[in-house]
């Protein structure tokens, strides 16, 4: 007993008494090693969370490639049960085949509301007036204010952001963005009659494609902005970087403009003086030319730069914020993903419907030339 007082590894017993139980000291953790394992779990974590990120964005991609994979089918159905692609805007050109002021295009039906049946969105579809164009719709219902969750690509967060609340020139009307647009031309938005997309200002049927759908790409991605002044999105008016895009690939014969008709063969041509509209354009390059550029310094922050059209021609990159490129859709209904470093003269004879060339990457030869 004695030796376990002196020693004091023994524990009191019942009543008072000593046990001969010895205790065990636990062993625990200096601040030193607590410091270590604490900076052992940030640097897993740190390791870790990129990896997350980029599943997610992974999980995204897909998401938004599953939006535009539906919007093709819809097209496709549309054009089978109506003979024709559905029409990307509902103006007439008022210079022959050429649209001298942009204005008429801007405020018409874009093509997205005609498939509304097709992608589910019949109730929507009722609620627009089809012979009216966007500022014509009723006030009480407003269609054009309803956000669709087909057209939204999760990456861009484009979910309640609207276009023009405060404009006059939009009767204050709120217009909901999204995230996919028809190209329809090589060149310019007002030149889609002469070197058109897979849709124009009519209905086009598939035969009029004749380089082929599966050469043809037909929507592709937009971004958007939180600005209520950027028309960047909008989905239900034929607005440039809405719903509607194009290159600005000059033509050969055309480099600068001058007389042209539907029949007019269409070469790509590198325009020293002007960059063409590749995916996710940067500011140093050719920036969206768009009916409103509100704060175009913040804009090119963003990378998305852009500047006001001078009323005869607009035109608009696609847009996304995927790494390396942006998700399209063929005119046979398949996805296409489309690099940033594209070739332009490639990206230019994939939008062109008809320039009946190979979809090769660099410029003509001079035999192509006329």
């Amino acid at each position: 007993m004695r030796s376990c007082v002196r020693s004091r590894r023994c524990s009191a017993g019942p009543l008072g008494s000593r046990s001969l139980r010895p205790i065990s000291l636990r062993p625990a953790f200096t601040l030193v090693e607590l410091l270590v394992v604490i900076a052992i779990i940030g640097i897993l974590v740190s390791l870790l969370l990129p990896a997350v990120q980029s599943a997610r964005e992974a999980a995204r991609r897909i998401q938004c490639q599953n939006n535009l994979k539906n919007l093709g089918l819809a097209v496709l159905n549309y054009e089978n049960q109506a003979g024709a692609l559905p029409a990307a805007c509902e103006a007439e050109p008022d210079n022959d085949d050429l649209f001298s002021n942009v204005s008429l295009i801007e405020g018409t039906l874009s093509w997205v509301v005609r498939v509304l049946p097709f992608i589910e969105e019949q109730a929507v579809y009722d609620q627009f007036d089809p012979q009216a164009d966007v500022l014509g719709q009723s006030l009480d219902l407003r269609p054009e204010s309803n956000e669709l969750g087909v057209m939204l690509c999760p990456s861009d967060q484009a979910r309640g952001r609207l276009y023009g609340p405060t404009r006059r020139t939009f009767n204050n009307r709120a217009f909901a963005k999204g995230n996919y647009a028809a190209y329809v031309s090589p060149e310019h938005i007002n030149a889609m009659r002469i070197y058109p997309g897979a849709m124009i200002n009519e209905r086009q049927p598939l035969a009029r494609i004749t380089d082929g759908t599966t050469h043809t790409i037909m929507l592709t991605e937009v971004r958007t902005r939180e600005n209520a002044g950027d028309p960047r999105g909008v989905w239900s008016a034929a607005l440039c970087g809405g719903s509607i895009v194009s290159l600005d690939m000059h033509d050969a014969d055309h480099p600068i403009g001058g007389n042209r008709d539907r029949n007019s063969m269409y070469d790509p041509f590198e325009n020293p003086d002007i960059d063409a509209l590749t995916p996710n354009g940067r500011p140093t390059g050719n920036s969206d030319r768009l009916r409103a550029c509100p704060d175009p310094a913040l804009a090119d922050l963003e990378l998305m730069p852009c500047s006001t059209h001078n009323g005869t021609w607009t035109g608009a990159a696609p847009r996304s914020l995927h790494v390396g490129g942006v998700n399209a859709v063929r005119a046979d209904g398949s996805i296409l993903w489309m690099t940033d470093d594209i070739d332009k003269f490639l990206l230019a004879r994939m939008v062109c419907i008809n320039d009946g060339q190979p979809n090769t990457e660099g410029s003509l030869t001079p035999a192509r030339r006329r």
